[in-house]
C-alpha cells in the first residue's frame, strides 16, 4: 500500500490519495517533463517496487507501437478518476467523505495509520476518531 503526499512551505503534509498494491504510482508528469515531482510516494506496507527510467521508457515507446496510446489512456484515467473523487469530496461533509473514503477503498482503513487517513479527509484525527466513534 502507497501513499502520495506533499509538504506546503511551514513542513505540514497533506496526504494526497492511496494506491493499492500491484498498481502503478508515480508523478507521470513530471517524469515527462523531466522536472522534480511536488508528491513524495511512502509505502506503509513492505513493498516490491518495479522503476522505469526514461531511456526503458522511451525504447518501450520505440518498440511498441500502442505505447503512447496506452499511456494516453492511462494518463487520462488517472486525471479522471482524481478529478472525480476530488469533486466529490469537496461537496461532502467529514462523516460523508469517510464513508466513501470506505466504499472507495475497503479495508484500508485499518491498515494505515489515523493520521495520514484524516489528513486525506481533511479534517483533524480526533474529528476522525469522533466520526469513527459514532458510525461503529
Amino acid at each position: 500500500m502507497y501513499f502520495a503526499l506533499y509538504y506546503n512551505k511551514k513542513g505540514d503534509d497533506f496526504t494526497r490519495y492511496f494506491i493499492y498494491e500491484g498498481r502503478f504510482i508515480g508523478d507521470f508528469q513530471s517524469f515527462l517533463d523531466r522536472t522534480p515531482s511536488n508528491d513524495y510516494i511512502e509505502s506503509v506496507t513492505d513493498a516490491q517496487l518495479w522503476s522505469l527510467d526514461i531511456h526503458n521508457f522511451e525504447l518501450l515507446e520505440k518498440e511498441i507501437k500502442i505505447w503512447p496510446l496506452l499511456m494516453a489512456k492511462l494518463y487520462g484515467f488517472v486525471i479522471e478518476s482524481k478529478l472525480k473523487t476530488a469533486n466529490t469530496m469537496m461537496n461532502l461533509d467529514a462523516r460523508e467523505r469517510y464513508l466513501l473514503f470506505l466504499k472507495l477503498y475497503p479495508g484500508l482503513a485499518n491498515r494505515i495509520p489515523l493520521a495520514m487517513l484524516a489528513s486525506y479527509l481533511g479534517i483533524t484525527a480526533s474529528s476522525l476518531s469522533r466520526i469513527r466513534k459514532n458510525i461503529i
